[in-house]
């Protein structure tokens, strides 16, 4: 065994150098992305994130400048997508009075569509909520559902997972859906059992879906 370690601790060296790209193939990931008319923060864009600054630790300046380059075109991308979302609601705004579905529909689509085109970014899950909400007030029961679990699937430690829980199961309550309502209360105390929605999902199950409270014995 003596004999064995240092040959595979050399392997391992070798394994792991030629594991990390160069800032040359890096930058050719960069441009393929690029060429993308539909590119967004995506898991494209946080490996090529990743790989620059993985060389640039190393001591690589052309790398750190590259990272710095490619940053500012994300971010630019960004804040141009969250640009046409906010010209929209800032059009809802001004139609509160008078709810404009027409408004709402493009504004729900809007926050879906960045989501999707941008699902490394930290406004992500929050858009994902908006979109969801919008879908529910336009009684787009199913597709608000799915924009929940979808939320709930790809953000678990999104600090509002609580909300798209109780936002669910009220949801699924309201269209009668008692089955379905239970078990998504129920995720939600267990999942999150300090969560202020926690207690008014245990209310909501005692009263409205005369459940006992989950975890204790009913006979008791």
């Amino acid at each position: 065994m003596r004999t064995l370690f240092p040959f595979l601790l050399v392997l391992w060296l070798i394994t792991s150098c030629e594991s990390k790209k160069s800032s040359t193939e890096i930058f050719a990931m960069e441009q393929q992305w690029q060429s993308n008319p539909n590119k967004g923060y995506d898991s494209t864009a946080l490996e090529i994130l990743n790989g620059y600054s993985a060389l640039a630790e190393d001591g690589d300046s052309d790398a750190k400048n590259k990272k710095a380059a490619f940053e500012s075109k994300l971010k630019k991308l960004v804040e141009n997508d969250l640009g046409n979302l906010q010209r929209i609601d800032s059009m809802m705004a001004l139609n509160q009075e008078n709810f404009n579905p027409i408004f709402a529909s493009s504004l729900a689509d809007g926050c879906l569509e960045f989501a999707h085109k941008h699902p490394c970014s930290a406004k992500s899950p929050n858009l994902l909520l908006k979109g969801a909400d919008l879908q529910r007030a336009l009684e787009r029961y199913a597709e608000s559902e799915k924009t929940l679990q979808s939320l709930i699937d790809h953000y678990p430690d999104f600090n509002k997972a609580d909300v798209a829980y109780f936002f669910m199961a009220n949801m699924q309550m309201e269209q009668g859906k008692k089955e379905d309502a239970k078990k998504s209360f129920q995720k939600l105390i267990t999942k999150f059992p300090k969560s202020e929605f926690s207690r008014d999902a245990q209310i909501l199950l005692n009263n409205e879906l005369q459940l006992p409270e989950v975890g204790k014995n009913p006979s008791k």
